[in-house]
């Protein structure tokens, strides 16, 4: 996607971010929702759902948006514009199509109180938008983009003595399971992982994912490594009724506070790219093909 990103271009003062004067009528935008909840200052990948006035997902929309920087109470400076497709791909055989979000990459090069503009076109309707502030903390809570990933030494199938230990995907697919974080970075593969919970996933999100990420292993599977990683450390207990929702040590030391997350590490062990919530495959094969071609 690309963003045009400038200097602090000034803007003429914004209305009120996050406010509507009257209430839409049906159908109509009413309120942007942002999904992203680890933001920081760097190259962030933005998502959001809308919703119209019946509080209603809207997913058929192109959205063209506005980042403002807010200065104080009334000013605003225009930082950056991207275009944000619907990211939903996938998902239309589960019956979760509106479980997909809006997805922008921009750049947020301060921290602190931001807002965002929404200029959207649907069929059938005239064009609308709408505004919300949202802040953008100093360092995200996740490993950042160009960060070193953590060397984690996740399970794999030499360390149980059976894949339906490591997973609760069904059927679940072997090549996910054979290596460890800490094995590639020390290889110096690149990889991609992600973190999810087929069976226990709350946004019905995670089993669609990890199947995407099979789809891509095996395209790709001779350049780079794909791993899966749980988020409970006992899914086969929970696939029989227990309660043990402790988490697995990668999700710990990755600073996971949500789930799917896919991330891209590149063959010197940095994080090349993430990814929060559902990514359909051909965002992710995007990605791989950039992380690919660096090298």
């Amino acid at each position: 996607l690309s963003v045009a990103c400038g200097g602090a271009a000034p803007a003429s003062t914004p209305r009120p971010l996050g406010t509507v004067a009257t209430r839409p009528p049906p159908g109509a935008l009413a309120s942007l929702i942002v999904a992203s909840s680890d933001l920081g200052v760097g190259p962030q990948r933005f998502t959001f759902a809308l919703f119209d006035a019946d509080q209603r997902p809207i997913t058929d929309a192109r959205v063209q948006l506005r980042f403002f920087k807010v200065l104080d109470q009334n000013r605003a400076e225009l930082r950056a514009e991207a275009e944000a497709p619907f990211r939903g791909q996938g998902l239309e055989r589960e019956g979760l199509q509106d479980r997909g979000v809006y997805a922008a990459r921009v750049l947020f090069d301060t921290p602190g109180a931001w807002g965002v503009e929404a200029a959207t076109e649907r069929p059938g309707r005239p064009q609308e938008s709408v505004r919300v502030g949202f802040q953008v903390p100093a360092k995200s809570q996740t490993p950042a983009i160009g960060a070193p990933a953590p060397a984690s030494r996740n399970k794999t199938i030499k360390d149980s003595g059976s894949v339906e230990e490591l997973t609760t995907a069904r059927p679940p697919d072997p090549d996910l399971y054979r290596t460890s974080i800490a094995e590639a970075i020390a290889q110096g593969r690149p990889f991609l992982v992600v973190f999810a919970t087929p069976a226990f996933c709350t946004s019905k999100t995670c089993g669609p994912e990890v199947e995407a990420v099979q789809g891509l292993r095996a395209k790709y599977g001779a350049r780079m490594d794909f791993i899966h990683i749980e988020v409970y450390n006992d899914p086969v207990g929970l696939l029989k009724g227990g309660s043990d929702r402790s988490l697995r040590p990668a999700m710990l030391e990755w600073n996971l506070p949500t789930d799917p997350w896919v991330f891209l590490v590149d063959s010197r062990g940095r994080v090349f790219d993430k990814f929060e919530g559902f990514t359909p495959a051909q965002e992710l094969e995007e990605a791989i093909l950039r992380l690919l071609a660096a090298g």
